[in-house]
């Protein structure tokens, strides 16, 4: 998302299977051609997973696009939502990923997840601003959820690609 192509279009609530989420529209316009326009959304609900996406792929593929879909769970031990099930539906089909086994590795502590971690003032100190005053915490996070979906994006084109090589 630091790529000055990428422009988020609008942002609306709406709800997916009973939660709220917001859903992101996009057009990316970059050298890397994974996904020049589409859709995701996000449940803030649920630690700003991405529950669903549309993404157009690039040209070579005439406009055609991937919607997929995730489910999670959650986790006993943490309260995390873990992916349970990926369902993209491309052209060349439905591929669908069971994630059977999903584990949570250690606490690292919060001195990890710090605000000045990642070089944003802390609230509470002189002349500092709170994360949610802030237009760069929320793209922060709307980079996150769109470098989530290039990753998916990415991998099922790779696939499709080797599925078109294969005889």
């Amino acid at each position: 998302m630091a790529d000055p192509t990428f422009k988020i279009r609008k942002a609306s609530g709406t709800v997916r299977n009973g939660r709220e989420s917001i859903r992101i529209d996009y057009d990316y316009a970059g050298k890397d051609l994974v996904s020049p326009s589409g859709w995701f959304e996000v449940s803030p609900q649920d630690g700003w997973v991405i529950q669903a996406y549309e993404c157009q792929l690039p040209p070579k593929f005439k406009g055609k696009t991937i919607l997929g879909e995730i489910s999670y769970r959650r986790d006993e031990a943490t309260g995390l939502g873990l992916p349970v099930r990926s369902v993209a539906r491309a052209p060349d089909g439905i591929h669908t990923v069971a994630f059977d086994e999903f584990r949570v590795g250690p606490d690292l502590g919060a001195g990890h997840f710090t605000l000045a971690a990642f070089g944003i003032a802390e609230a509470g100190r002189p002349g500092a601003q709170t994360y949610e005053s802030r237009p760069f915490y929320w793209f922060v996070v709307a980079a996150f959820v769109a470098l989530s979906v290039a990753v998916v994006t990415k991998l099922a084109l790779a696939r499709m690609a080797k599925t078109q090589l294969s005889p």
